[in-house]
């Protein structure tokens, strides 16, 4: 057999349409004379114009963000410029509150020079073993004790003064001693007596712990010989059912609605099904008869179908030859058309090479002849 008529290939098709619309599209580009030599490109300008404005509103958007950053920090800086400030004057105030208690005009080293009570507090002009008046002075004499009394008195007072310090470190040390000790005593007899109350509540800790471990181990054994004695009951119990079960179930009594299935009466469960019943099998028997029959009937249908259709494909091979012999025939008679055609064409040629060989003109086809592709 041999196709005839074969349509192109779609793709192929899709191709040729799509190569032919480039072609226009290329040509319209390169003869179009403003195009060619200005070269607007409107998509061009409008992405151009597009990204300018992006652009625009983009350095907008940064100006207003920094313009916001400006005035934040400003406000920043007003609030730390506030703080400083005050910070400056609680130091001047501390500074001369200092100056005020600590630096009084009386102390400074210059206040003996300023005092307006200098005279007052001036010294006499002798005064017993003063070492400002020199020998010149006749004042003081070689050899003069003047203080011996005063001295006296000071050295047995500064003695006395020592004995009775000496008399009150040493009674205040044994005083202390001694509070020490019994500080210590009473703080020995409390760690004793609360090591005995720790040892006794040890003591009556593990007392109650045993006990209660020693209940609740009662409590799990009765529990456990309650719910032992509970699961032998039920186990006994479960047995005489399952007993019963088995007795009167529908298993051993062969109760055949037992094998009818929940999905409909035409199914069984296969674990309660004891078999079919002789209505069952005679229904069985006649069905598969019926199928035979159908069977034997199919069986003639797709002969004489194969019959029939072994009578077409003869027709269609020999339909086939002739309408093969036929374009044979007729791609002979179109072969020898076209030697025509082309015989003459050649005379026509020839007669145009001699016609152009006597006159070399240039004339208007010669110039149509150009600016007809893109290629």
């Amino acid at each position: 057999m041999y196709k005839l008529d074969i349509p192109l290939d779609n793709a192929e098709n899709a191709a040729i349409q799509r190569r032919r619309n480039q072609e226009l599209q290329r040509r319209s580009q390169i003869f179009d004379a403003k195009t060619r030599i200005i070269g607007v490109d409107v998509s061009a300008l409008d992405d151009q114009i597009k990204q300018k404005q992006d652009r625009i509103a983009a350095e907008k958007n940064r100006d207003e963000a920094f313009a916001s950053l400006a005035i934040r920090n400003d406000k920043i800086g007003l609030i730390h410029q506030e703080r400083e400030n005050g910070a400056r004057r609680q130091l001047n105030k501390e500074l001369n509150d200092f100056r005020k208690v600590y630096q009084q005009p009386q102390e400074r080293k210059e206040w003996d020079l300023n005092d307006p009570y200098k005279l007052r507090k001036e010294r006499p002009i002798r005064m017993i073993d003063d070492e400002s008046c020199g020998v010149s002075s006749v004042q003081v004499l070689q050899g003069e004790d003047t203080r011996y009394e005063n001295r006296k008195k000071l050295q047995a007072e500064q003695l006395r003064s020592w004995t009775q310090k000496q008399l009150e470190e040493k009674t205040a040390r044994e005083r202390e001693e001694c509070e020490a000790n019994k500080l210590f005593y009473i703080k020995s007899c409390e760690d004793d007596r609360k090591a005995l109350e720790l040892e006794q509540a040890e003591k009556d800790c593990k007392r109650n712990i045993n006990l209660a471990v020693k209940e609740y181990n009662l409590a799990l054994a009765n529990h456990k010989r309650d719910r032992e004695h509970a699961t032998k009951k039920q186990e006994f119990n479960d047995d005489l059912m399952e007993l019963g079960n088995h007795l009167y179930g529908d298993f051993l009594t062969e109760n055949p609605t037992a094998s009818v299935s929940a999905y409909g009466a035409h199914r069984v469960i296969p674990d309660r099904w004891k078999g079919m019943s002789k209505e069952q099998l005679n229904s069985v028997y006649e069905i598969q008869r019926q199928q035979l029959e159908e069977k034997e009937a199919a069986k003639l249908r797709d002969k004489e179908s194969d019959n029939q259709w072994i009578s077409n494909n003869k027709n269609i091979a020999r339909m086939t030859m002739l309408m093969e012999n036929d374009q044979e025939q007729k791609k002979r008679t179109l072969a020898k058309q076209l030697m025509e055609e082309n015989k003459i064409l050649a005379k026509a040629q020839q007669k145009r090479k001699e016609h152009l060989s006597d006159r070399n003109e240039v004339t208007e086809d010669f110039f149509k002849q150009f600016n007809i592709g893109t290629r």
